[in-house]
Parts: C-alpha cells; sequence; structure tokens
C-alpha cells in the first residue's frame, strides 16, 4: 500500500490529525533509545530504536502507565531485530494501547522488529519509510542438543504464530521469515508488505472505528461506507495537495464533510 494510499485510508476513518504529523515525525522523530514524548497535535510521538532486548519490555509497560502518553501513544521504529520473545510482549503492549506504529524513513525494521510493526493498528510501512526485512529467528542461548534446539524452535513457532493471528496478520509470515537464513535479510516490497497486512489498518480495528464514526452520525456502518467510497471519489484530487499548505488540507477537509453530511 502506497503512503497516499495509507492516508486516504486513516482519513476515511476519522483519524485526521494523524496523517500529517505522523508523516512529519517519520523523519524527524529523535534519536533515543526509546524517545521521550514529541507532542504535536494531540498526537505523543515516541521513536524506538537499536536492539529490541528483554528490559524495553518493562519500559514499555511503564510507558503503558502513563496515562498523558499511553491514550495518544505513536511508535516509530527504527530495529535492527532482537529478541522474539521480546518484541512480540511489546507488540502486544502496542496494541493494547492501540496505538499507530511506522517505520522511520531513515531508519529500518529487521528481523523480529516485525513484530513490533504488527502491533499497531494503524501500521506506516512502504515507499515513504524505511525498509522493512525478515529474516529466519534463531535461539539466543545454544542448546545441548539437535532435539532441545527443534523443540525450542517448535515452542517459538507456536507462540509467533499466534501472536500473528491475534495482530490479524496471516501466519505464513513467520513460513516465509523461516526461508531467509538468520544472515541474511530480505527486504519486503511495498505489494509483500501489503499482502501480510503490514501498511495500512488493521482490518479489525477499522470496523471497529467504523462502527464508531457510524454511531457518531446516527448512521449505520452500511450507509457509512457508502459516504466514504463517495467522499473518497469525490475528494481524491484534492487529497495530494494535503501537506503542500494548511489550505489544501482545509479544503480537502470541507469536501470531505460536505459529502458525509450531505450524503451525496
Amino acid at each position: 500500500m502506497t503512503f497516499h494510499a495509507i492516508c486516504s485510508e486513516t482519513l476515511a476513518l476519522g483519524m485526521i490529525g494523524l496523517v500529517g504529523i505522523f508523516a512529519a515525525q517519520l523523519a524527524s522523530a529523535g534519536d533515543l533509545r526509546i524517545g521521550k514524548c514529541t507532542d504535536q497535535d494531540g498526537q505523543c510521538f515516541v521513536r524506538y530504536s537499536g536492539r529490541i532486548d528483554f528490559g524495553d519490555v518493562k519500559r514499555f509497560a511503564e510507558l503503558a502507565k502513563q496515562k498523558e502518553i499511553a491514550q495518544r501513544l505513536s511508535l516509530i521504529l527504527d530495529s535492527e531485530g532482537g529478541d522474539v520473545e521480546s518484541a512480540i510482549a511489546i507488540g502486544r503492549i502496542v496494541r493494547n494501547l492501540k496505538a499507530s506504529v511506522g517505520v522511520h524513513a531513515s531508519g529500518k525494521c529487521y528481523s523480529s522488529c516485525i513484530f513490533v510493526l504488527a502491533g499497531g493498528v494503524v501500521r506506516w510501512a512502504g515507499k515513504e519509510s524505511g525498509p522493512v526485512g525478515i529474516h529466519r529467528p534463531y535461539l539466543a542461548e545454544t542448546r545441548k542438543s539437535y532435539d532441545e534446539t527443534q523443540r525450542a524452535h517448535a515452542v517459538l513457532e507456536l507462540a509467533a504464530k499466534a501472536y500473528l493471528r491475534e495482530m490479524n496478520v496471516p501466519d505464513r509470515l513467520y513460513d516465509d521469515m523461516l526461508r531467509i537464513p538468520a544472515d541474511r535479510v530480505r527486504i519486503l516490497t511495498d505489494k509483500e508488505l501489503e499482502g501480510y497486512g503490514l501498511s495500512g489498518s488493521d482490518p479489525v480495528y477499522a470496523d471497529w472505528v467504523i462502527g464508531e464514526r457510524a454511531k457518531q452520525r446516527g448512521i449505520t456502518k452500511e450507509e457509512f461506507l457508502r459516504r466514504r467510497a463517495l467522499a473518497e471519489s469525490k475528494c481524491a484530487s484534492l487529497l495530494r495537495g494535503i501537506f503542500d499548505s494548511n489550505e489544501g488540507f482545509a479544503r480537502w477537509a470541507k469536501c470531505d464533510e460536505e459529502v458525509f453530511a450531505g450524503g451525496r
């Protein structure tokens, strides 16, 4: 999914304030390991960089307790990966917070980092972000025998696939990771990211948001979807200019609201 396609979908879900500032923060977030909150237009952007380890799980759990951050967190990634179990635990924290996750424009998201990306209810990855790459997970500790190693990998596979399904990401992603040697990284194309569900909105979250927005307007989901499709069609020419100026965004927002309010 292209950046503009993600923007269109996100705008259609009503997360208007998130689009432009997330785009800017993908390029400008700070360099701290787990950065401080950059507060902008009601969103709290935190950059997570470096290697993923167990200590980070505790740090994110503490972050989640800070209501002023937790209720509006958007996470920006720049990581070469690390411990898979820790990445899964962090991804679950991110999902519980209903946070958006993106890859820093000059960064990367490799190996186990992909599990943190999968935790986002909106995932910003693709051509305008840094690369997302996969390879075969490996065990941090060496087992005494082949059989012990086999059992440990089987346990890891069960946990990883269960997590991916929980995040509404196809578990074939893990099978594809196994095909890439641990000392190599295969960069995913935009098409592959879209196929794995790693760009754009989580489908279940999107359905929930649509229900909430329809309820706010006093219309059915079916009618909301009809108006959304109509707004996308009528206002499409204005979407490209929303980042050019405040006036460009205002024109798009006015068009969108007119369609939704009038239904035609």
